[in-house]
Order: structure tokens, then sequence, then C-alpha cells
């Protein structure tokens, strides 16, 4: 899969506007074991509502990687810096 780039480039959330790019370096900052440029940030409709989706790619090698407290971090970083909360 290749992805060559977005339908739009900014995400639209209760009346907020977020660029995907800046979701994308806060939460690839949070653990240093994320694979810098291997991150998406997105949005899907859940109860009519669009829902903020991170996905982000660790390093190939790392074991025992705590994904709990990884996810936790994200969704902690990202409220804090740009005020939405991660689906």
């Amino acid at each position: 899969l290749y992805i060559t780039g977005r339908i739009k480039d900014l995400i639209l959330i209760r009346g907020q506007n977020l660029y995907p790019d800046d979701i994308e370096r806060t939460a690839t900052n949070v653990d240093k074991n994320f694979r810098a440029g291997f991150c998406a940030a997105f949005t899907v409709e859940v109860n009519n509502q669009e829902q903020l989706v991170i996905a982000q790619e660790i390093e190939p090698r790392v074991r025992n990687f705590d994904h709990d407290t990884a996810i936790d971090n994200v969704r902690q970083k990202v409220a804090a810096e740009h005020e939405v909360s991660v689906y």
C-alpha cells in the first residue's frame, strides 16, 4: 500500500480545525520506539460524529512494547497540545 497524499489537508472535529501533520508529529514524539514518518491521523464517523484516529508504527525490532501505556500517553499528549480527544 502506498499513500501518496490526502483528500483533505484539514481535519474538522466539532468545529475545530486541526492539521493532521501537527497531530502526527505530536504522536510520533511521545515514544522513542515510534517510527518517525510512519504515523497517520484521520477521522472516522461514529454515531454521526467525526472522531480522531491515529495509527502509529513502532520500530520493528522492539520487543515487550507496552501498548496500553503508549496509547494512554498519545491520548494525553494530543489532548494537551491540540485540545481534542483520540477515539
